[in-house]
């Protein structure tokens, strides 16, 4: 199995610390068809696959099911409005294709105010960035430091924002481009691309729905994820004996599928410990619906632009894919309690009995975290890693992330950074 092959290399990239942020800018957002291509001295091969005009939209399904999704499904739909400069070569109307009556990639030039998941429930826009300035905003993101194990290092560069082509804001996207690159100093490093890029020290929330729009690279090599983790900076965590980690989705190298989970670290047990869900425990942890995301049609889903969203409430976190939810997981029963050590052979220690009855740490405050990371030569695991005739870049751009929350939820949490750097709690102003 997938997951239990990767299990060891993708619990290092899951153990994150804290890092520091400063001060940033925007301005008005204009729809463009511009992608420039990313040719840098330090690029030895790859290609960009930059078009110009995006192609129309994969279709998906949930965990095999074959059942199409239509625009019709996706009650999370932006009010769409066309942008000639951004789809030229077909007749669009009504956010479909004419000619072939399919869903198209539609830009998105109005931020919807409000918003409704499966549940029926409305939430409201509480924190955004459209990325509309020319510079990432520093009041709203950071780089929290993860992926220190030397051995997944020894090949990849992890660099931030000063290096422009492996991350940077242009054109009204958040671009997070993985590349071949070449080190004069040290030999050994033959890729690069940026280091977790979150909200830890500048956005902290509990419950909500959160949405972004984004193209995501579905290659062979390409670890593309959207997550979060429960500890958060601007508020001190209220569970103390472990942390959790929820997986809104996470791409491990496959051309077509994106799987979620959940999981607790116990990092103050002695050895530490660490459990997850595994697909086949719908029976064991009460309305848990497990099921990964697979595209129908991606001949060219690296390329195609779709929404990717989480709902949080105290009962349930639920991802899904363009408006239709995928997952669900019960987080009112543990997932552990009839366990007695962890879940995967790196830290299948002994679990700590007081918590493992303990769901507390899904109702704290957690930052979001994003990753565009390269598996590596040295990985040992030909299977799924990267090699002399990959393509390169390894395009993850995001349109937008929205955060919205329900009016009617008292339990509602939400701190952030203002254009000053001050922290402002947004129910408590």
């Amino acid at each position: 199995m997938k997951l239990k092959r990767l299990s060891s290399f993708l619990l290092v990239v899951c153990m994150c610390c804290l890092a520091a942020c400063d001060g940033g800018s925007a301005s008005t957002k204009q729809p463009t068809d511009t992608y420039s291509e990313i040719i840098t001295s330090s690029v030895i091969e790859g290609t960009s696959d930059n078009n110009d005009s995006k192609p129309q939209n994969s279709q998906g399904t949930q965990s095999g099911n074959s059942s199409s999704l239509t625009t019709s499904t996706i009650t999370s739909t932006i009010t769409e409005t066309i942008s000639p400069q951004r789809r030229p070569d077909k007749p669009v109307a009504d956010g479909k294709d004419i000619e072939n009556n399919k869903k198209v990639d539609i830009p998105v030039t109005e931020i919807k105010k409000t918003i409704k998941g499966e549940t029926g429930i409305t939430y409201n826009l509480v924190w955004n960035d459209e990325f509309t300035g020319k510079n990432i905003n520093k009041n709203k993101w950071c780089y929290p430091n993860a992926f220190t194990d030397s051995k997944y290092t020894q090949m990849l560069l992890l660099t931030e924002d000063q290096d422009s082509d492996v991350i940077g804001v242009s054109d009204g996207f958040l671009k997070m481009n993985a590349k071949r690159y070449y080190s004069s100093g040290n030999s050994q490093i033959q890729y690069a691309t940026a280091k977790a890029f979150g909200t830890q020290d500048t956005m902290n929330l509990r419950y909500g729905y959160v949405e972004m729009r984004a193209k995501v690279p579905y290659k062979k090599g390409a670890f593309g994820a959207f997550w979060a983790i429960g500890k958060p900076s601007l508020t001190p965590a209220r569970t103390r004996n472990y942390y959790v980690e929820i997986d809104f989705f996470e791409c491990f190298g496959s051309q077509n599928e994106i799987w979620p989970n959940v999981h607790k670290w116990y990092d103050k047990a002695n050895p530490v410990s660490h459990s997850h869900i595994y697909p086949t425990w719908n029976t064991v942890v009460g309305n848990t619906k497990y099921g990964k995301y697979t595209f129908d049609n991606y001949q060219n889903l690296s390329d195609e632009y779709h929404l990717y969203a989480f709902e949080w409430t105290p009962k349930f976190i639920k991802m899904y894919v363009d408006g239709k939810s995928y997952a669900t997981f019960d987080i009112e029963k543990s997932f552990d309690a009839h366990l007695t050590n962890g879940t995967d052979e790196t830290y299948k220690n002994v679990l700590l009995p007081a918590e493992k009855n303990n769901m507390d740490g899904f109702h704290d405050y957690i930052y979001l975290l994003w990753q565009n990371l390269i598996y590596t030569p040295d990985l040992n695991d030909a299977s799924v890693a990267v090699n002399k005739n990959t393509e390169f870049p390894f395009e993850y751009w995001i349109d937008y992330v929205r955060v919205y929350q329900d009016p009617n939820n008292a339990n509602n949490g939400l701190l952030f950074k203002d254009n000053n750097g001050k922290t402002v709690d947004y129910y408590n102003k």
